[in-house]
């Protein structure tokens, strides 16, 4: 899958994207967000907020519709 990438500028309040060797984080805003996955796909031990460029690119993660989520949990 491409991730459509984009600048730390143009990010809103409470979108995920990929940075920084595989982490996943939150955007809080004002250039500030919260570490919510390791490369791994552990969770981080210790809430962690990291201030980025507003100039860094990062990889922006698509939310999941609603309706993809309730038909996901129907196959289960």
């Amino acid at each position: 899958m491409i991730l459509e990438q984009m600048p730390v500028s143009s990010l809103q309040p409470d979108q995920v994207f990929l940075c920084r060797h595989g982490l996943l984080y939150r955007y809080l805003g004002g250039r500030v967000a919260s570490l919510i996955r390791l490369a791994d796909g552990a969770e981080p031990v210790h809430e962690t907020a990291t201030r980025f460029s507003a100039r860094e690119v990062v990889e922006l993660v698509p939310r999941l519709r609603k309706s993809s989520t309730a038909s996901v949990q129907h196959q289960v």
